[in-house]
Formats: C-alpha cells, structure tokens, sequence
C-alpha cells in the first residue's frame, strides 16, 4: 500500500486531496461526455467521491490504482443510472447487433456546440458510453462489456461500427468545417476534453466537505492522542521537578544534621522534628464513562453480552427502523447470535460482527430491506458515538445479521447504511475492544483466534 493511500485510510485530508485532485479530470470528463452535457458533471463527481471516502475507510481499496479504477467505474454506474431514468431501453443491444442501423435525421438532431459536442450528442446513449469508456484507454474489451453488462463480442461489434456512425453524423451536419473532420480528430478532441476539464470551486467545496466529514472522527481521535501525549510529558516533567526538589531536601536535610551533629558534639542541646508526613489528596474519579446517548424511542433494549470484556446494552428504535429492529431481535431470541464473534475491529471507525461464518460472507440466510434515505426510507439515526447499524453489501437490501457498533463519529455513513439505535451503557467496553484490537489490514480484520466472542444477546421490552 503507498504512503498516500495508507494515510487516506487514516483519515488524512491532505492525503485524500491528492487522490481527489489525481483523478477529478477523469471523473467530469466521464460525466460531461457520458450524459453528453456538462452541467451535470459537477453533481456526479460529488457522489462519486463521497461514496470513494466510504469505501476507502471501510478497507475496500488497497492502491492508488484500484482508487481510480473505483471512481471511474462509480461515474459510470451513476451515470448509467441517470441515462435509464431517462430512456429504459438505453442500453437494450441494437437488433442484429447491428450498431450502424442508426437514423440519423436533420430535425432531430441536436445541432449546437463543438463538432465533438454534436457527435456526442447524437450518438445513440449505448454507442457514447461504448465510444467515450473506450477512450479514456483504461479497460479491455472484455472489462467494457462487464461494465455495460454486454457480452464482449458486441462490444468489439460496437468499437467496429464506430467510424461509421461518425462519419454519418458529420454528412448529416453538413457544415463547413465538419468536411475535414474525422475520426481521428474526433479521438484527438475527446483527449483533449478530458485534459482540460473545467473544475468549478463550487465542485471543490462540495467533494472537500464531505471529506472533512469523514476525517473528523480521524482528526478528533488523533487530537484526543496529542493531548495524552502532552499530559504524559507534562506528568514526566513533574516527576522531574518533584524528585529534584526531594534530592535538593535531602541534600539540605544532611547538611543540617551534620550541622546538628556538630552542635551536639560541641555540647549544644538539639530539637524535635515534628514535620507531618501524611498524604490527605482525593484521588476518587467519579466518571463513568458512558457518555452522552443521542434522543432514540426504544422499544426494546438487547443486553450484548461479551466474553472478557462485559455488557453492553443498546437501545433499539423500532419507529426509526421496525422492519431492522424485528429482524435483530428475532435472531437474538432465538439464540443466533450465541457464540458468533466481532470479525472486523477497527479502532475510531466501527466493530462488526454476527457472522456466523467470521470472516464477512455470512449472514441468517434471510434479507431484509435496507432502512435509509438512499433507498427510500425515511431514517433521522445517525451514525454518531454509539450508533448501531447494519452491515451489508453493495445492494441495498442484502442487509441480514451483521451489524457494527460505531466507535467514534462517521456521519458519512448516513443514509446509505440502517441505524436503528445507540448504546446507552457499556461504551467503554467498545473502547477497550476497540483499542485492544490488531486488525492484520486496513479493513480491520481480526484473525479467528482473537476475535471478541458475543457469549448472549439478550432482549428487554420498554
């Protein structure tokens, strides 16, 4: 793993600017030309990047180089979307697969812009996207087809019949300075598009906001070890000053009793020490610990037990989720949780677990939907200290028994992954496993041996 790309993982702004700023052309060059309008670039290049920082903290990208390929493939896929809002059989294979049977007629052709503009603008949504990936020199056929869910030999098909359909867009055209252009100057100009993207500040804001979203918890923890340090070194420099000054006492205190001594030899009469020694400080702590809980409407509490460490108890909002809540709360009942592990630990970030397979593949076997904005539920829990979420995979309604506790502040995760309440007590049992775990990468694995065993999961009605 590079040095950039490690730090990133760490939540390092700095580190993340430079993974935005190598690789924002390619991503509005994508969304400019793709949906063929540049107006919409800005708003897909923010999506993209606040998806790339969730992925990059949650251990799914292990190179600068899989980090490009993931926005790249994310603009594709966001803008693939867009293009079937608009036209559900956008993509549908031309018949006979033949890719030059487009009509290209003068009324009702887009005639405004650059000659590249009106090329991309004309080109049917399936051959653009086949045309514009292909140029960016990045994917192998077969690599293109996957994106596009197309079998490879329509895509190679597709690439065939391009000079064809640029060549009759430019007839249709019939402009002047349409007579000397040609493929070659099409591929030249949509190279020099992609160099020379405009980045709004606006797009800057919005992408440097999101990341310092994600690097705050980052930021905060880092601040909370400065601190310690400080007071470690202030506490050492003390120790100092107090044994100095006991050395200088004692110093002085041998001083005066070989003066003493002499006076007693010389027959003078000596006096008491009554100095009182007792040491009267208060050394109580009263904290507990726990911390504040966000407002949750609990309709059940599940007491988690955890071999070694304790209880922690959560408060679980059946109104915020109900369909995630009976879901938890059937599997604890009925003993699933039972012996199962936290798999992935990683510490300022979150603890998962309830994988029966203890590794991340597994689950009950039953999916439920996921409970968040992004697919359409209405969900005000956010992931702040103590929030319990559930896991899943890429499809949004693949969530089944995993879940994970959150150890510091990732508001990015929300509304994209189902809260459904907040520790109310035992939060300094996550932050002792936290700390105490040795993930063995930057996903936050824990090996099988180490990993935190759930001994119950037990369930009280409010």
């Amino acid at each position: 793993m590079s040095t950039v790309l490690e730090k990133a993982c760490k939540g390092n702004p700095d580190a993340m600017k430079v993974l935005y700023e190598n690789t924002r052309n390619d991503v509005l060059f994508l969304g400019a030309t793709l949906l063929a309008n540049e107006g919409t670039a800005g708003s897909v290049a923010v999506t993209v990047y606040k998806r790339a920082w969730e992925a990059l903290i949650g251990g799914k990208i292990d190179s600068e180089e899989s980090f490009t390929d993931y926005v790249i493939r994310e603009t594709v896929n966001i803008c693939r979307t867009h293009a079937v809002k608009k036209d559900s059989k956008a993509f549908c294979t031309p018949v006979n697969r033949n890719f030059a049977n487009t009509v290209y007629d003068p009324k009702n052709m887009i005639l405004e812009g650059s000659i590249c503009d009106m090329i991309l603008k004309n080109l049917p949504v399936l051959h653009r996207f086949i045309y514009v990936i292909h140029s960016i020199d990045r994917f192998s056929d077969l690599e293109l087809a996957k994106m596009m869910s197309m079998r490879v030999e329509n895509v190679k098909i597709a690439l065939e019949a391009e000079r064809a359909n640029v060549s009759r867009i430019l007839a249709v055209l019939g402009r002047v300075e349409a007579e000397d252009y040609g493929i070659a100057r099409f591929h030249n100009d949509l190279l020099q598009k992609r160099e020379h993207m405009e980045i709004s500040e606006s797009m800057n804001t919005a992408v440097w906001n999101d990341m310092d979203v994600v690097c705050k918890p980052f930021l905060k923890k880092a601040g909370k070890k400065r601190i310690r340090r400080i007071v470690i070194a202030a506490s050492i420099c003390l120790a100092v000053i107090v044994v100095a000054v006991a050395v200088g006492i004692g110093v002085k205190n041998v001083r005066s009793a070989g003066a003493k001594d002499k006076t007693e030899t010389s027959g003078t009469k000596g006096t008491s020490d009554n100095t009182d020694t007792s040491d009267n400080t208060d050394t109580s702590d009263n904290t507990d610990g726990t911390g504040s809980t966000p407002e949750v409407h609990a309709s059940y509490y599940a007491d988690i037990a955890i071999q070694d460490y304790g209880t922690i108890t959560v408060a679980l909002d059946g109104d915020a989720a109900p369909e995630t809540v009976a879901n938890f709360v059937s599997l604890a009942k009925s003993g699933f949780y039972d012996g199962l592990t936290f798999h992935r630990i990683k510490e300022g970030f979150v603890m998962q677990g309830g994988d029966p397979n203890g590794d991340g593949t597994g689950g009950s076997g039953t999916n439920i939907s996921g409970e968040f904005s992004e697919n359409g539920f209405e969900n005000n829990l956010s992931h702040t200290r103590g929030a319990i979420s559930m896991a899943r995979s890429n499809d949004y309604d693949s969530a089944s028994s995993q879940f994970f506790i959150v150890h510091e502040d990732s508001t990015f995760l929300d509304g994209e992954y189902a809260a459904f309440g907040y520790v109310t007590e035992g939060m300094e049992i996550v932050d002792a496993i936290c700390e105490a775990a040795e993930p063995t990468d930057s996903n936050g694995t824990i090996p099988a041996e180490e990993q935190p065993v759930i001994t119950s999961v037990t369930i009280r009605e409010n």
